[in-house]
């Protein structure tokens, strides 16, 4: 390099344009970077959610703060706009923009807010509370890694591009010439550069601007120089590129001018860990068999564990065997996303190291991924898309067919191009050249040159593609003079990314020489390729409609297609038709005037051989064939509205100049430019509000794309004339992802060779990262279309190059009740839901008259209709040739479904299609007379008749269409049917029917799918799914034979009609192998009236349960002993009780019979007409009475029509006890305070005393009188606020008659003597109330109250105010807020009486009725909400009575709303249904209640030696006394003697309750006094004290404590062991009726600091998150499997966990309900723990794992020991088989799941827990492994085996040795480790098949070959010998004749006798 003067000039940075509002228009910065602890969830992408919201702040206020205390403090404006995206490791990834001033004095730039913000975050680790990824910041797309090193300039590894560009000119004054060098990798972060240039020449100055950006990789050297007199230039430019984005520019030059560039190598910072830090690869690929569903991107579902853990084990096999296994660390993170084709793409981050011996590059990686997976086809059971592997974006087509036969690393493609142009004066030479490294290995060269005349500008391109890699030299030369440029440039490209251009220039003679274009790859069609034009005009008689711009509407394809006629029709007989080949991709947009503007897209080829074609020719051509632009074909167009590739001319100039530049027209100056901008975005799933304008989300997608899109071209550059993006509509993609339609605008002066669909291409690509994101959405890289028509939903082409017309067909079928299941496109419902429709529907288009040009139809998704209908949304396809309309799809539609009716077995609503919008309503609800239908004339009827055989098992082959068992059983079938229907009624009209499909109905039964078919000219009114139900009905004997087959006499449905038949008869079942196996077994379920179904009755092993079930099995037995079906019966048992009804047991029996039993004889028709008859009609069985209607057997079941009771006479018990009947009813002025419902009360007496006198006198005169004896009230309860609810029992005398006495008579005579149920006395009912031993008559209303002038509320209801107000001297104890305490009834009752005293005194007394108490919450420390509702008469003045004035009434009665009676109040919590008004701030005490109440702590706790007994329960009783007297003397004792002594009081038992088998829980007291200090007599110390002075909970006195049962007023320390033993389950008993449940739940949050103030009752921290964590867990739980009996969750408190965490303690209360399955502690637990991620998310709180506690119940988590093997199981062990049921356990669906958490859970913990068993028992030597083989109903039934080894064994291990020591181990086969417990009779231990070493096993079917083989062996042995015997004795054959010797003798025939 030489060089004379050397001179640094700083580059000039000037935008192209100057805008005015430059320098106040604020710069937005894009701040990208992940936070590591912020898991994603969905909802941070809701913008309305409050975690999004929350989130969102607490970040945008973190980077305010963080740049508001900057070094940019003065520039900065604010930071907003936060969005959220996943990562792939699960975190979230967190994009904002950060907004700063254009023209502060301090310069800023991406790069320094990038080391800002790394400098106020300790490197870019944490913000605030968030903690960071260090590697993952991004500014505005600028990133330094944090492994960089400068070091790393030139390594082995390292891939190197370089590019020379030389070129020699020869330029005379004032002359220009720039080079600009834009490099840019893909692979590092963004750099900038800036190089300088010197010149030896004092009248010239050189500015070279060297740039190096990440996306896309270019190289763009452009060379604008001044330089004076007539010197020659040749430079020389030399371009190296390496992976790590480490640029070198060296540019030569041969002159008297030299330029040196020595570009800055950004970052500066050295990182030392270079060398060491792993490298990562992305690797990506396509998954074939691995259909994609949303539970893939659940990171906690199964099927992601299960899938990412398969794939990431298959890729680590596949390289840690590959050749790269030196280098090789790791494969995880995988993620996974949908594919176009519905498939999988899966994505993984593989790790090498960075310092190994062998280079590791994605190329060599890509290989060896395709070499292990047999290209790309396989990877283990994975089958996959051979042409979707990249590796870091790396990819090699499969379909590539250029000679790039080259080696991997050094593939070298060389093109050479020499220009020489003879230039003039004031010439001005650009040479411009990109080089963009990416993706594919592809290359290609395209070189053009166009001349337009001699005089003008020379244009050369040099394309070098690499899919993106682009190498575009442009010359552009218009000189004069004698000078000479003559320039050679060569390309030197490589695979691996190397890359060299090398352009020289030499000085020649001035003459001119076209450029000679040389390809980089021998193209065999490089002469013939195309070029497009543009083509835009407005057609004035076409009126723009929105459906123009709907591809799929009729309107657009007309139209479209008439002008791609015409114009195709113009230039193929144009001058330019030797060159043109055809129009198309025709669109159209709104004009000005409302007329339409159309587009089209001309091609034209490029022929050597041939004159090329320009625009302005074109336009020309178009201008003369159009009659001066004014009309094409019927179409009127604007004279002025031409334009071809942006060319126009003025129509009111008549010359145009010859030059390639666009001229600005006058008609231009109104008219912005317009880009119709249409993509993908695949995260934004696509619904119908997406189609409605005024939807929210709606109007928040198009605001935010249409922001980012604005924001993107503003950024971009052609930002110089864009106007602005706006969102215009949005259609469905595909199932799951959205097309999003834009319009782009720029301003009318705009350079078409700037701004046109290339350039506004290329910007939207190059900043959404090669179209990836959009903002916080993710693209579809293959769906960017501007000013182009996007494809379809989908191509279902049958040739290619023919698309398909889609329609979207939805209906309504309302006989498939909308499930969750169907939106689930894995589950087995949608599956074959979907299957059955897209069968009926291309079924319905294949029999058409559109047929020919159908494809086919498939389900696209399901959702809810109205009620429980399911609306179906499907797609049908055409080929885009055929004639169909969405109308005529519609019509046919609707002619094959019967009016919309019917399609298949479904019922469609007929007025519920659409097809692509179009819809015709249903006249009137009836359908035309069959008769007038022209289709009858067309088609014949079809009926789907579909039945199960019970008889015929569902085996594999009967399901395949081609097995010989699938057609032998549809012909037999077939044959059955045809021979059922000739021979009916409706023969005349028969033809035939088909089998269509098998399938599974039950283990044993198969369900046919047939259609049956009649004629068309059937009569409607004798043929239809009625009769033909019936014929099938009455010919298969009620549905119960067909031939041989034996039918399910319930499963019969044709056309979707079905009838309900309690059958009386079964069919004759064919013999089964089954029958030899396994015994007949028939569930016998009946009532026993006379049984009470007690907890005793249904506990296995109490007394009483042992003893009825002995009683009714023997009964039952003799039942059957002595019937006709004796001879095969073996036995009955009863396996249960269970409550039917408050008297009534329901009893639930097994009968076994022989399997030998003929099923003609023994079925379930037989055994219950044998019980029937047996027990007097189902009347009695032994001493027990039966309900006469509740007998089933395997569920047959025959209804009594009568109400006919059993004579009483044979019914031993009516002799002893009277018949009862509960009435209940509800009386409507009679309200349900407090006191009515205390049985103590003189108000309950009182009333308890009317009601019987008037239901005694009621019977007394009725027609029953004889033998009533008389009523009594049970009790009283709630029915609502005004009506009281009466439970009473009527007793009449035992020798009823059951005929006269009986449910329904005395139902009828209270409803007679009532005046149907509306007044008994004084007392008005609730006429639709009443009910007698369950039975029920609705009453419909009857009168209307008169509508008069005020409303109708006024005359029919009273005037209720919800009244809320807060004490401040009233305690929230438990006792308070349980509605069932005393405490509870005594304040309600209390507060009542205050409230009515208060307004029975005020001014609105007149009206004024009843206030009563509803519940009491806590607020904070010693204070309890009220909630109360106070009644006023419905004659009450709305003027006087009303909100306000109760309010002004209590608070005028209140003192200011500050006592009630003797409670003191919050003077700012009254509100009257919700009116409020604030009341003035003044000076509160501390502690109002210190001084008038004592401290009271309740304290609970468990004695372990002191069992409960009924007198321990009764207060009254010695026991209890002495008991209590002891507690409390032992209790008052220790407090006594603690620090705490000072204040105390005295303490006092309250009650006993039963906690565990042998143990008590003991309630108490323990005041002190009212000057005791809060900080120092508190729950906590009290809780100390306690334990401090029990030996920490262990001791007191005499008693024996449980260390984990105290709690002081709820406050608990859990104790360190990690599971506390259940507690025993008690069952609830039936008639108990509705009551509640409290559960403790417990857990701590990781991301919550505990602070002092959570423990402030008062204070804002604990209202704010006791109030969040309530609201949370009251979500969660009204979400849940049990929201039925949920109720909701109060009284949070907190403590400090551990390392600063929050402990939560909250009760959640439950309801239990006979009719809903009982809440326990397990299953509040599993509950709580499947909402909330495993107990580890609640909201936006993060749980500590294994924190969670309900009650004490903690789930054991699965304990594994990876570092110790199990012992194998050896030939010779010994198995036993052990099963046992776990009683404290509920079973789940997720048990049946082996593969499930919690079936692992139970699995490993039962597992571990024998093996602890066994080995502490004497069997420990011999012990060898415990394996759980199955979990099923009954609680939890487990099935394990456990193997022994018999060679170590002190003695002989039988079965009855394994039960002794499991028996001792389990305590009674009790408890299991103390954590589950098990029912003491449910184990089994079973001795199994010693284990056996490759034992091979002769399978059933074997044997029975063989003793085939061995009976055929002994048949050919017997017909061998009988063939030996009849062949011997046809040759003995008259071997001898008595008569031939001697010969002619003959011997006379004497008779001797």
């Amino acid at each position: 390099m030489s060089a004379e003067k050397f001179t640094k000039v700083e580059p000039t940075i000037v935008p192209v344009t100057v805008n005015p509002n430059q320098g106040t228009k604020p710069k937005e910065f894009n701040v990208t970077f992940t936070v590591l602890n912020l898991p994603f969830t969905p909802n941070l992408q809701n913008l309305t959610s409050a975690l999004y919201t929350t989130e969102s702040r607490n970040i945008g206020d973190k980077l305010n703060n963080l740049y508001a205390s900057s070094n940019v403090r003065v520039a900065f404006l604010s930071c907003q706009s936060v969005s959220f995206r996943p990562a792939i490791d699960g975190n979230s990834t967190v994009e904002a923009i950060c907004t700063f001033k254009r023209n502060a004095a301090q310069p800023v730039d991406k790069v320094l807010l990038y080391h800002e913000f790394r400098d106020n975050t300790q490197g870019i680790t944490t913000l605030g509370t968030y903690s960071l990824d260090s590697n993952k910041l991004y500014v505005n797309g600028y990133h330094e890694s944090a492994a960089l090193t400068t070091a790393e300039t030139l390594t082995a590894n390292t891939q190197t591009s370089v590019a020379t560009l030389t070129s020699t000119t020869a330029p005379v004054s004032t002359s220009t010439t720039a080079l600009i060098a834009t490099v840019s990798s893909s692979k590092a972060s963004t750099t900038e550069a800036t190089t300088h240039a010197t010149s030896i020449s004092s009248t010239s100055a050189t500015t070279e601007t060297y740039t190096a950006k990440t996306q896309p990789f270019t190289a763009t050297p452009t060379s604008t120089s001044a330089v004076a007199s007539t010197r020659t230039t040749a430079s020389t430019t030399t371009v190296i590129l390496t992976e790590a984005s480490t640029m070198e520019l060296t540019t030569t030059s041969t002159s008297n001018t030299s330029i040196a560039v020595e570009p800055t190598i950004v970052p500066v910072t050295v990182n030392p860990n270079q060398g060491t830090k792993p490298k990562e690869f992305n690797v990506t690929f396509t998954v074939l068999n691995l259909p994609f569903t949303p539970n893939l991107q659940n990171l906690t579902s199964a099927l992601y564990t299960t899938e990412s853990r398969n794939i990431g084990d298959k890729l680590n096999n596949l390289y840690a065997s590959s050749n790269v296994r030196v280098a090789f660390l790791s494969c995880q993170s995988v993620s996974f996303r949908p594919a176009s084709d519905g498939n999988s793409t899966v994505e993984a981050i593989c790790t090498f190291k960075r310092n190994a011996a062998q280079p590791i590059d994605k190329v060599l990686l890509y290989h060896e991924f395709r070499d292990n997976t047999q290209g790309i086809t396989t990877l283990g059971t994975y089958s996959l898309d051979s042409n979707k592997l990249y590796v870091n974006g790396y990819h090699e087509s499969t379909a590539l067919t250029t000679a790039e036969t080259l080696t991997a690393n050094t593939q070298i493609s060389v093109s050479t191009l020499t220009s020489t142009t003879a230039p003039v004066s004031t010439s001005t030479t650009a040479l411009i050249a990109t080089v963009s490294s990416s993706k594919a290995s592809t290359t290609e060269a395209t070189t053009r040159a166009t001349s337009i005349s001699s005089t003008s500008a020379a244009t050369e391109t040099y394309t070098a593609k690499t899919q993106p890699f682009t190498a575009t030299p442009t010359s552009t030369s218009a000189v004069a003079s004698t000078r000479t440029t003559a320039s050679t440039t060569t390309v030197i490209s490589t695979e691996a990314s190397t890359k060299k251009v090398t352009t020289t220039s030499t000085s020649n003679t001035s003459i001119a020489v076209e450029p000679t274009i040389v390809p980089v790859t021998d193209n065999p069609n490089q002469g013939t390729q195309s070029k497009e034009f543009n083509v835009t005009f407005t057609a004035l008689n076409l009126p723009f409609t929105p459906d123009l711009q709907n591809l799929n509407s009729p309107l657009y394809t007309t139209e479209s297609r008439n002008i791609r006629d015409k114009l195709n029709n113009l230039y193929a007989n144009s001058n330019v038709n030797a060159t043109f080949s055809d129009c198309k991709s025709v669109s159209f947009r709104p004009a000005s005037n409302g007329d339409s503007t159309v587009e089209v897209i001309c091609i034209f080829k490029q022929n050597a051989n041939v004159q090329q074609v320009n625009k302005v020719q074109l336009y020309h051509e178009f201008q003369d064939n159009t009659q001066g632009i004014t009309t094409l074909g019927t179409y009127s167009l604007d004279n002025d509205s031409l334009f071809v590739n942006g060319y126009h001319e003025s129509s009111v100039s008549t010359t145009i100049p010859p030059t390639v530049t666009t001229t600005q027209t006058p008609g231009l100056g109104v008219k912005p430019i317009e880009f119709n901008v249409t993509f993908v975005i695949t995260d934004l799933t696509f619904t119908q509000s997406l189609q409605d304008p005024s939807s929210l989300l709606y109007i928040s997608a198009s605001t935010i794309i249409s922001h980012q899109l604005t924001d993107l071209y503003n950024k971009s550059k052609v930002n110089a004339r864009f106007s602005g993006c706006r969102t215009t509509s949005f259609k469905l993609a595909d199932i799951a992802n959205t097309r999003v339609f834009a319009i782009c605008t720029f301003r009318n002066d705009s350079d078409p060779q700037e701004v046109n669909k290339v350039t506004v291409y290329h910007a939207f690509r190059d900043n959404t990262k090669n179209i990836s994101t959009l903002g916080m959405y993710s693209l579809d890289s293959n769906s960017l279309y501007v000013n182009a028509k996007p494809p379809s939903v989908t191509t279902q082409a049958s040739s290619p190059g023919v698309k398909s017309i889609e329609f979207n067909v939805t209906f309504v079928i309302t006989d498939l009740e909308f499930t969750q299941s169907l939106l689930d496109s894995s589950s087995l419902l949608y599956k074959s839901a979907s299957k059955i429709i897209s069968h009926q529907l291309t079924a319905l288009y294949d029999k058409s008259k559109i047929s020919a040009k159908f494809s086919s139809c498939k389900v696209v998704s399901f959702s809810p209709a109205n009620g429980d209908d399911t609306s179906v949304y499907a797609v049908c396809t055409f080929t885009n040739d055929s004639a169909a309309d969405k109308v005529t799809v519609y019509h046919v539609f609707r002619d094959n479904t019967e009016n919309i009716t019917t399609l298949g077995i479904y019922l469609l609503d007929n007025d519920s299609l659409y097809v692509n919008g179009y819809h015709e309503s249903a006249l009137s609800p009836t359908i035309p007379p069959p008769v007038t239908t022209p289709k009858l004339q067309t088609k014949p009827y079809e009926f789907n008749v579909t039945f199960i055989i019970t008889n015929l098992a569902p085996a594999a082959n009967l399901q395949s269409p081609n097995s010989a068992l699938h057609k032998s059983a549809s012909n037999i079938i077939a044959y059955q049917l045809n021979h059922l229907f000739t021979n009916s009624n409706i023969k005349r009209t028969f033809q035939n029917c088909r089998v269509r499909t098998f399938s599974p109905a039950t283990v044993e039964g198969t369900s046919v799918d047939a259609v049956c078919t009649f004629s068309n000219d059937s009569n409607p009114q004798e043929v239809n799914k009625v009769t033909v139900y019936h014929v099938f009905r009455d010919n298969t004997k009620s549905i119960s034979t067909l031939g041989i087959y034996s039918l399910d006499n319930n499963s019969l449905y044709v056309n979707g009609y079905h009838e309900s038949i309690p059958s009386t008869t079964i069919a004759s079942p064919v013999t089964t192998p089954k029958l030899q196996t396994k015994p007949f077994e028939f569930n016998v379920t009946f009532i026993i009236t006379n049984l009470a179904p007690t907890a005793n009755l249904q506990s296995p092993n109490s007394v009483l349960h042992k003893s009825a079930s002995a009683i009714i099995a023997y009964q039952l037995n003799g039942v059957f002993t002595s019937s006709k079906i004796k001879r095969t019966f073996q036995n009955c048992r009863v396996r249960s009780f269970s409550p039917a009804n408050a008297e009534g047991t329901s009893v639930d029996a097994v009968c076994t019979f022989s399997n030998d039993s003929d099923p003609q004889e023994v079925n379930k028709v037989t055994v219950y007409h044998v019980f029937r008859d047996k027990t007097k009609s189902i009347s009695t069985l032994g001493i027990y009475s039966l309900d006469n209607n509740s007998l089933y057997v395997n569920g047959y079941h025959e209804s009594i029509p009568s109400i006919t009771i059993p004579p009483p006479a044979t019914t031993p018990k009516l002799q002893t006890k009277p018949f009862e009947f509960n009435v209940t009813f509800i009386i409507t002025n009679l309200a349900p305070t407090a006191n009515l419902q205390s049985s103590n009360s003189a108000l309950y007496k009182s009333a308890s005393k009317i009601t019987a006198y008037q239901l005694n006198r009621l019977f007394t005169s009725s027609t029953i009188k004889k033998t009533f004896q008389n009523c009594r009230v049970r009790s009283f309860s709630s029915a609502n606020v005004e009506g009281t609810s009466v439970d009473a029992i009527c007793t009449f005398g035992n020798d009823s008659n059951p005929q006269e006495v009986n449910k329904v008579t005395v139902y009828r005579v209270f409803r007679d003597k009532t005046k149907s149920i509306s007044t008994l006395g004084t007392y008005s009912l609730d006429n639709n109330s009443l009910y007698v031993n369950g039975y029920h008559e609705s009453t419909p209303s009857s009168t209307i109250s008169p509508v008069g002038r005020t409303t109708p509320k006024s005359q029919t209801k009273p005037f209720e105010f919800n009244m809320v107000f807060i004490i401040t001297n009233l305690a929230p104890t438990a006792n308070l807020l349980s509605a069932n305490s005393a405490l509870h009834k005594s304040a309600s009752k209390i507060i009542a009486y205050q409230l009515n005293n208060l307004f029975t005194s005020s001014n609105i007394k007149r009206t004024f009725s009843i206030c009563t108490v509803q519940a009491f919450s806590p607020t904070n420390v010693g204070n309890t909400k009220v909630n109360a509702i106070c009644i006023f008469r419905n004659d009450s003045s709305a003027e006087e009575v009303n909100k306000v004035t109760v309010y002004h009434q209590f608070q005028h009665n209140t003192k200011g709303i500050s006592t009630l009676g003797t409670y003191l109040l919050d003077s700012n919590s009254l509100f009257v249904n919700g009116y409020h008004e604030t009341a003035p701030v003044s000076t509160i005490p501390s502690t109002p209640n210190v001084q008038v109440k004592p401290f009271e702590f309740n304290v609970t706790f468990i004695i372990t030696n002191l069992a409960l007994t009924t007198n321990l329960q009764d207060s009254t009783s010695a026991l209890h006394k002495s008991a209590s007297k002891i507690i409390a003397y032992q209790l008052n004792k220790l407090f006594a003697t603690t620090n705490i002594k000072r204040t105390f009081s005295s303490c006092e038992v309250l009650t006993f309750s039963a906690a565990k088998l042998s143990s008590i829980s003991v309630y108490t007291v323990c005041s002190f006094g009212i000057d005791s200090n809060p900080q120092v007599v508190n729950k906590v110390t009290v809780y100390h004290a306690f334990k401090d002075k029990t030996k920490t909970i262990s001791t007191l006195g005499s008693y024996s404590l449980d260390s984990d049962s105290l709690y002081v007023n709820a406050y608990h320390e859990s104790n360190s062991s990690p599971t506390e033993k259940p507690i025993a389950i008690m069952t609830q008993i039936p008639n108990e009726g509705t009551r509640l449940i409290d559960l403790n739940v417990t857990f701590t949050i990781s991301n919550l600091i505990f602070t002092k103030d959570f423990q402030n009752f008062s204070s804002t921290p604990y209202k704010s998150t006791s109030s969040h964590i309530i609201n949370l867990l009251n979500e969660l739980y009204r979400r849940s499997k049990i929201e039925k009996t949920f109720l909701n969750c109060k009284s949070v408190s907190f403590r400090p966990g551990k390392q600063g965490s929050t402990d939560v303690e909250t009760f959640c209360s439950f309801q239990t309900n006979p009719t809903v399955e009982e809440v326990d502690k397990v299953t509040a637990y599993n509950e709580f723990r499947d909402n909330t991620e495993k107990a580890t998310a609640l909201g936006s709180y993060s749980l500590s794992s294994n924190s969670l506690f309900v009650d004490g119940y903690q789930e054991l988590e699965p304990t594994t020991t990876p570092a110790v093997p199990l012992p194998e199981v050896k030939e010779g062990d010994l198995a036993f088989e052990l099963n046992f049921t776990i009683i404290n356990r509920n079973f789940t669906e997720a048990l049946n799941d082996p593969a499930s958490t919690e079936y692992q859970s139970i699995s490993a913990n039962v597992s571990r827990m024998l093996t602890g068993l066994f080995k502490k028992s004497s069997l420990k030597n011999s012990y060898r492994i415990a394996k759980v083989t199955r979990l099923s109903r009954g609680s939890v039934k487990c099935t394990c085996k456990c193997y022994f080894n018999p060679n170590v064994a002190n003695e002989p291990v039988t079965a009855e040795k394994v039960r002794t020591e499991f028996d001792a181990g389990t305590n009674g086969t009790n408890w299991l480790e103390n954590f589950y417990q098990l029912r003491g009779d449910s184990l089994t231990v079973e001795a199994k098949e010693p284990v056996a070493a490759n034992k091979t096993e002769i399978p059933y079917w074997g044997i029975i070959l063989i003793i085939l083989g061995v009976l055929l062996i002994l048949m050919l042995l017997f017909f061998l010998g009988l063939l030996i015997a009849l062949c011997l004795k046809r040759k003995l054959h008259a071997s001898y004749d008595v008569m031939q010797q001697p010969s002619g003798f003959y011997f006379l025939h004497q008779k001797f006798y």
